[in-house]
């Protein structure tokens, strides 16, 4: 494990301003575009992938915050890195204030019988059980201080299934489920928990969409070379969703699952819209309310 050196420069607002960041998966994609976009808004970010390499260049691409961004190499499926992770955040930057769980693998694509069973247990581990190992690092902490925002990044068959994807909606899936039950449990200590779907964002995800051809279905493949040519949904708005989040414009908003393209969350930041409806914004949902047939 490396610690990158902090990279200080000027913020472009002051909405998050003093607060420590931890955005895992965040050398590239969706992750990078939220660390930018904390970073942005004050924040101190530490971002953390397996490439160490990849990391240094995100780092330097982000520019850092008014106290900087820092980069630090591992693998969240690795319950005691996720540990050393906050401890070399700390040291680094200061107690982090905000968890952002982005890391993800696709694992297997293919029939279920067909899936290697070593791969459908790493998806579970790198996709649901990291997002859990640094949940438990990071809320005593969180607890001391009794605030916090935790983010984790949902989607991808989560809402409704997704034929030859199963380690991957199933730890999705799970992790709404996660996301929910965590947030009831630290709701007295005021730390907010809410799951992100980001959409189709075009990232090496798709890139592994398309090279499994056959493996993955003409359906499937088909989607992948749309959502190419379309150019896909902007990671950004992943992004601002998250800093809306991170931010006490959410501090009402928790146990949710927010869609940041089909949901009306900024109607949530402008106070146009209310969680008086306990059905919003939640794993019930099967695809974008404005597509159910009236009967």
């Amino acid at each position: 494990m490396s610690v990158s050196r902090v990279v200080p420069v000027e913020s472009t607002s002051l909405v998050l301003r003093g607060q420590v960041a931890i955005v895992t998966g965040g050398s590239r994609g969706i992750g990078l575009a939220i660390g930018r976009a904390l970073a942005g808004a004050g924040a101190s970010v530490m971002l953390t992938a397996r490439s160490a390499d990849e990391l240094d260049a995100a780092a330097l691409a982000l520019g850092g915050a008014n106290e900087g961004v820092a980069a630090c190499a591992g693998d969240v499926a690795d319950r005691a890195f996720c540990r050393r992770l906050l401890d070399e955040t700390e040291a680094t930057l200061g107690p982090p204030d905000i968890l952002v769980n982005n890391a993800a693998i696709q694992g297997p694509i293919g029939l279920i019988e067909e899936c290697a069973p070593e791969e459908w247990a790493r998806t579970i581990e790198v996709d649901l059980l990291g997002p859990v190992w640094m949940m438990q690092a990071a809320v005593p902490g969180m607890k001391r201080c009794r605030r916090g925002a935790i983010i984790n990044l949902s989607g991808g068959g989560a809402t409704s299934p997704r034929e030859r994807f199963t380690a991957y909606g199933a730890a999705k899936t799970a992790l709404v489920r996660v996301t929910e039950t965590v947030a009831e449990e630290l709701r007295p200590f005021g730390i907010r928990c809410n799951a992100i779907a980001p959409g189709a964002v075009n990232t090496h995800l798709l890139d592994e969409v398309e090279r499994a051809g056959d493996r993955a279905g003409a359906k499937a493949v088909a989607e992948a070379q749309r959502q190419r040519e379309s150019g896909g949904t902007s990671p950004v708005l992943a992004a601002e969703l998250a800093v809306f989040l991170a931010s006490d414009a959410a501090r009402q908003v928790t146990g949710r699952l927010i869609s940041a393209v089909w949901d009306d969350w900024r109607g949530l930041r402008d106070g146009r819209l209310s969680l008086s409806d306990p059905t919003w914004f939640t794993l019930r949902r099967v695809m974008p309310s404005e597509l159910l047939v009236q009967r």
